[in-house]
């Protein structure tokens, strides 16, 4: 494909260009490295980089005469300028799903998720910047829950957000965009369960495909990483996600629950053996 792209720009053997592409697995992201010959030229070498239209292309070009610099204006003068109407088309193109998803999670948290905290906070006449300090916390558990729905989306979106983009330019951006969707779509169902029930049952339904989309994204990136043919590298991937998932939710989380506990109970028996000194002192 990149042969037959700068062939059809007139680009070629008749320029004494010799191309070599270096393609991974993420086919999509190619790099292409053209080396120009010295060809019995003893000038010093002058590189250059050139981004190419669409994708996260570039062109590194090696001239080593003054006679060569023409080509490299060549394919400067073919490369899109950056912020020209043909670049933004070409980004659009190629990172579709993943803008258009970009845009239904800003809008859909700030125009659902945000807007439902205000509507709980009028029938308790909450006013800014309170929230649970003016009345009994038990009493407020409606507003608490669409506080909370719209808290855990901005605590999880950063992370999203950048695992998403990361991938769609190192990885692939279909296969981001999907796990966009996965993570998108889930917690947008999360909130709107979430705001009126607190059935952990029914948020793990939504709550799962959301981490599912964050392991997909991580694990696209780290494929693009791995320096292994590409079916090597997307099982490399899946074994460090699954690794990082087992260390989390199994080995720390019980540790740091057992953790807590004994802290909680050394507190209270604190506590217990104050009220107690207290007594006796009366």
């Amino acid at each position: 494909g990149s042969r037959s792209w700068l062939r059809s720009h007139g680009l070629g053997a008749q320029n004494s260009l010799s191309i070599t592409t270096r393609c991974r697995h993420n086919a999509l992201s190619p790099q292409i490295t053209t080396l120009i010959h010295p060809q019995k030229m003893a000038a010093p070498s002058l590189p250059s980089v050139i981004p190419l239209p669409g994708l996260a292309t570039t062109v590194t070009v090696t001239t080593t005469t003054a006679a060569m610099e023409a080509s490299v204006d060549a394919l400067q003068a073919l490369a899109t300028a950056p912020g020209s109407t043909a670049a933004r088309e070409a980004f659009a193109a190629a990172f579709w799903l993943p803008l258009l998803l970009t845009a239904l999670m800003v809008l859909h948290f700030v125009a659902v998720d945000t807007a439902a905290v205000g509507g709980a906070r009028s029938p308790y006449k909450l006013v800014f910047p309170f929230t649970s300090e003016l009345g009994d916390p038990k009493k407020l558990v409606p507003f608490l829950r669409a506080l909370r729905a719209q808290q855990n989306t901005v605590e999880q979106g950063w992370a999203m957000m950048v695992a998403m983009w990361a991938c769609a330019f190192c990885c692939n951006p279909t296969y981001a965009g999907i796990s966009g969707c996965f993570w998108c779509f889930g917690r947008m169902g999360y909130g709107y369960v979430y705001r009126v029930t607190a059935s952990r049952n029914k948020l793990m339904f939504f709550t799962i495909p959301c981490y599912l989309g964050q392991f997909l994204a991580c694990g696209g990136i780290l494929s693009a990483l791995i320096p292994l043919p590409p079916l090597w590298a997307r099982l490399a991937a899946g074994l460090i996600v699954t690794l990082f998932l087992v260390y989390g939710w199994v080995i720390y989380r019980a540790w740091f629950m057992r953790f807590v506990q004994a802290e909680k109970d050394e507190l209270e028996g604190s506590d217990d053996s104050s009220e107690h000194h207290e007594r006796l002192v009366e």
